[in-house]
């Protein structure tokens, strides 16, 4: 008895001590923390003294549980002050959460209304479909705003008016209308200067000259259409070279550089051009071109010339000839092509459809068939189908035009709203089996209401700030995107979640996931069952024994998350490595980034088995050596009469001639130079000064003739007092690609701009050229507003600072890294991609959103148990959702048609790089730099001396009544959850418990093991 008594008492005095000593410390502290520290000493130092008779005379486990019972308070306490220094838990922040889980309990209590009232609304959205107005023009389209090429035409076609029906040349052109063209090459690739050839090349010309078409009744051929010179069709002068093309052959004639006058050859219409050394002959070439030009000035001409050109296209296409490939392409070719360029997705539709359920179904499916969620596969498309279907009927309803590239939006939609799925189920999954099921839907919304809401905002944002690109295409897919993006968020928040509520009812009346029939949980199977029915039909918590482990399961995906990939990102090994591993991603990234091709990109916009695909293949190949006539206009109140203008003008002409990319001055078209040449050999006109006698001595004697093609490049006032305008052209040379493009048409504007005279250059490519130009600032500009913008939205619904840092650096290094990567991958930085590097943006944030905001919702006390919880409750819906985007859009890489392989090339980027941030990079800075990284546990618990024990025993601890647990569960809350546990024998009585867990609330023992927030217990 006395050997009994007398280390008990020991024991308890030290105890005592040790109680005062703890007290004295938090004496000190505000009011509030100071009396709960008070009501948790009263109940742990008076119950280690209250004796009863029903307890053992060995006493030794009640020190030690107390003991325990208050280590575990006490770094609850210090890890809540963390917290409150961290400001992670604003009231806003604690507002959104009840708000999230009264949500959760109303959509669980009258889930009817929160699936059919949205889903009627989806379905009279549909309606706007009959309504849809479609753009295919690809001007207007791909066209930047604020692009000074239209300004240009504009000035061009005030001065100097096309008229197709008597004076026309094709170096007039302002506009791709009223056309048609073919490229043609040896089947051989050899030279095309070969008699055999010529016969076939001249047929094929009779082909297409001698065609009719059909308009209101009457038969026109090429003759009766043609755009008129000197009122003759315009030729091909080329073909006069047949008769001596044997010669050519031989050797035995040379085809002089740059120009032949008789017969006419321009190097302009050949492809594969060699010059000979000293530049004077065309040693070889290899295709040739043959264009034919049609009028264009009626509504009939127009008419009558479209039907031409589709014709034109046919008489060709897909025509077998014996020793020539030829590519044909008319002015309305571009837009029919583009047009049908979405056409090339609906033979995948139903591909995705059954690779994106099999996905779902896959990864909704658990061995316990209760738990399981076989349906929500089908749900989650069908809440992604109806969501983008009503948003774009919506829009369609108030007028918004729609465009090709949308047909891209569903496949994101799917993605995002997977995405949200994935992530809601992982909370739903978190709860506890035994809570009703508006509890458990109430802490779902609590849990992952305000995630979602996170990476939808950002999302919605990101497409938002796409609206303000310079092109139509990018404001009409991010608009739609964007609405589809909002409708999908308010769909998942209500009619998804109504249908969780429905299967939860299931799941608590233990019905199977796919028959809906009553079935037995694992546990009351027996010791003998019966095969087939555990594996296929067993599943839920048995009534009776609701704790028991075979019931209570956790996911063993979820497990390695938390104990293996956890456990391995807290090593500092591997923390090493993977700050290795993206020092050297950020190098290859930037290294792709100093190299990246710029540029409009014209075959993107097309199906590349369509027939416009191989011609322009030919022509960016072929016929890059002479691409582009320039017009240079010369605007202004200028006196042509005086020698210091005329001067000025001269000097204009030898400045854009000696840049590298122009032609020699004869293949200049200038009636400057020819007449200023004049003005100074005769000293007649050389003397003149009056402008009037001037411009009339220049009419008279110079610009004389209906055939004078110089006559049509002067503009003059109504009495021919002033010349308005004038024009000449310069030809273009050894243009490489579309990079060389741009540059070329910076420079020669950037000589108009510095010329004394008022200079403007016109080509009607430069309209694509102007993308290039505009691309970049269009980068820079949405990803420094997205950047901030996400910024401010984390620093609102994850008020931390080191989370804000960390999303928006993730910003910038996946942006980094998608452009780097995608310069490697062959894709260029154009408009097209400018799309997905908006989406980029939201993208980018989802993932880092996720783990940020559940790392700073953690309870765990260590920066490291914090990431392997987070990691626990995130790590599989990331990997799902970015598996689950892949597969919405891997049928990308089979569609005909670029611009998908280059969408499918940087959303895989995005995600590859997004995901990787998410599971590798964000935990680990988190862990060396972040919220709580520097705190050390450890030390904390040395503070407090453990107290020897002779018996482990853990049966014997006094009981606590409610009130007092209730005072332990203050501000014990998680996610949203109550803020007292439950008033049930688990939670008030802790005769068969381990302890208190992280909520204050009482832990059952292992032997009832639960689960609570993804940990066994």
């Amino acid at each position: 008895m006395v050997d009994t008594i007398i280390p008990t008492l020991f024991d308890k005095i030290i105890y005592f001590s040790l109680m005062i000593k703890i007290y004295s410390t938090y004496e000190n502290m505000d009011a509030k923390i100071s009396t709960r520290v008070r009501l948790i000493f009263r109940i742990i130092v008076i119950y280690p003294f209250s004796y009863s008779k029903d307890t053992p005379a060995n006493n030794h486990e009640d020190a030690d549980s107390a003991e325990r019972r208050l280590r575990v308070k006490i770094k609850s306490e210090q890890t809540s002050g963390a917290r409150k220094n961290m400001k992670c838990f604003s009231m806003f922040h604690k507002k959104l959460n009840k708000c999230f889980y009264r949500l959760g309990i109303a959509t669980a209590n009258y889930p009817g209304y929160f699936i059919i009232t949205p889903f009627l609304i989806c379905i009279l959205g549909l309606t706007g479909f009959q309504r849809s107005i479609f753009i295919t023009d690809p001007e207007v389209l791909y066209y930047p705003d604020g692009g000074p090429a239209l300004t240009e035409r504009a000035l061009v076609e005030h001065f100097f008016p096309l008229n197709s029906s008597y004076h026309f040349l094709p170096h007039y052109i302002t506009r791709n209308q009223g056309f048609g063209r073919v490229l043609i090459e040896p089947k051989d690739h050899g030279s095309i200067f070969r008699n055999y050839l010529w016969k076939e090349i001249l047929n094929i010309n009779e082909v297409l000259t001698n065609f009719t078409i059909t308009y209101e009744g009457k038969s026109y051929s090429y003759k009766d259409l043609c755009a008129i010179w000197d009122k003759k069709c315009i030729p091909n002068p080329v073909l006069d070279l047949y008769d001596k093309v044997d010669k050519i052959e031989n050797g035995f004639m040379k085809l002089n550089y740059p120009i032949m006058i008789f017969p006419l050859v321009l190097p302009m219409f050949f492809g594969g051009l060699k010059i000979d050394q000293n530049g004077l002959y065309i040693k070889s070439a290899s295709a040739l071109s043959l264009a034919y030009f049609l009028k264009t000035d009626t509504d009939d001409d127009k008419e009558r010339a479209l039907l031409w050109e589709r014709k034109f296209v046919s008489m060709t296409e897909g025509k077998n000839f014996k020793y020539l490939h030829v590519s044909s392409s008319s002015a309305v070719s571009y837009e029919e092509t583009t047009e049908e360029t979405p056409e090339a997705v609906y033979p995948y539709i139903p591909v995705v459809a059954v690779i994106m359920v099999l996905f779902t179904v896959s990864n909704t499916m658990m061995l316990d068939w209760v738990r399981s969620k076989f349906y929500f596969g089908f749900i989650g498309l069908l809440s992604a189908a109806l969501a983008t279907g009503a948003s774009f009927g919506y829009l369609m309803h108030i007028g918004v035009p729609n465009c090709g590239i949308n047909y891209i939006s569903p496949f994101l939609i799917i993605g995002i709203g997977l995405d949200d799925m994935f992530v809601t189920l992982a909370a739903w999954r978190r709860t506890r089996l035994q809570d009703s099921v508006e509890k458990r839907l109430g802490q779902t919304y609590a849990d992952a209401g305000l995630s979602i809401l996170i990476t939808s905002l950002t999302n919605l944002v990101s497409f938002l700030i796409g609206t303000s690109a310079p092109v139509l295409s990018i404001k009409i897919f991010c608009l739609y995107t964007a609405t589809s993006i909002l409708v999908m968020y308010l769909m998942h928040m209500t009619f998804f979640g109504g249908c969780l509520a429905v299967f939860g009812f299931f799941e608590k009346e233990q019905r199977h996931s796919i028959c809906f029939r009553k079935v037995k949980a694992k546990s009351e199977i027996g010791e003998n069952p019966n095969l087939c029915y555990s594996v296929w039909c067993s599943g839920g918590v048995s009534a009776q024994d609701p704790w028991n482990e075979k019931d209570n399961k956790p996911h063993l995906v979820m497990i390695f998350f938390r104990d293996y990939l956890g456990k391995l990102l807290t090593k500092s090994y591997s923390k090493f490595c993977i700050l290795m591993v993206f020092m050297i991603y950020l190098m290859l990234s930037i290294y792709g980034i100093l190299f990246i091709s710029e540029g409009y990109d014209k075959p993107s916009t097309v199906r590349y088995d369509s027939y416009l695909y191989d011609y322009i293949e030919m022509e960016e190949t072929l016929f890059r050596h002479h691409p582009y006539n320039i017009q240079v206009v010369i605007t202004g109140d200028l006196k042509y009469a005086n020698s210091t203008v005329r001067q000025e003008i001269m000097n204009l002409h030898n400045e854009y001639e000696q840049l590298p990319f122009v032609a020699p001055s004869p293949l200049t078209l200038s009636w400057m130079r020819g007449w200023f040449l004049r003005v100074r050999r005769k000293p007649e006109l050389r003397n003149i000064t009056d402008e009037r006698e001037f411009i009339r001595q220049l009419r008279k004697t110079y610009l004389v003739g209906s055939s004078n093609f110089r006559a049509f490049d002067v503009a003059y006032n109504k009495d021919y007092s002033r010349i308005v305008a004038s024009r000449f052209f310069i030809q273009t040379k050894g243009i490489k690609d579309s990079n060389e493009d741009t540059q070329m048409m910076n420079r020669l504007r950037e000589i108009a701009e510095k010329s004394p005279l008022n200079v403007t250059v016109f080509n009607p490519n430069f309209i694509l050229f102007d993308q290039a130009n505009l691309v970049k600032p269009a980068v820079l500009q949405a990803t420094g507003i997205a950047t901030v913008s996400m910024i401010i939205i984390s620093l609102i619904l994850i008020p931390n600072k080191w989370c804000s840092l960390y999303i928006g650096f993730t910003i910038v290094s996946i942006e980094i890294g998608v452009i780097g990567f995608m310069s490697l991958w062959n894709v260029k930085l154009s408009f097209i991609s400018l799309i997905c590097l908006v989406m980029c943006i939201g993208f980018s944030v989802d993932f880092t959103a996720h783990i940020s905001y559940s790392y700073c919702n953690s309870k765990a006390k260590t920066s490291n148990d914090k990431i392997r919880e987070t990691l626990y409750a995130l790590g599989l819906p990331i990997v799902q959702s970015g598996l689950s985007t892949i597969c919405s859009i891997i049928v990308f890489v089979f569609v005909p048609a670029y611009v998908y392989v280059y969408f499918f090339k940087v959303v895989f980027l995005v995600v590859l790089f997004a995901g990787l941030h998410g599971l590798f990079l964000v935990p680990v800075l988190l862990t060396v730099a972040g919220p709580d990284a520097f705190q050390n546990c450890k030390k904390d618990e040395k503070k407090l001396p453990r107290m020897k024990s002779r018996n482990n025993s853990l049966n014997n601890l006094p009981e606590l009544r409610s009130t007092e647990v209730k005072i332990l569960n203050e501000d014990a809350t998680m996610n949203g959850r109550s803020k007292s546990c439950e008033n049930n024998e688990d939670n008030l009585e802790l005769k068969n418990t381990v302890g208190i867990n992280l909520n204050g609330c009482a832990i059952p023992n292992s032997k009832e093991g639960i689960i609570n927030n993804g940990f066994i217990v």
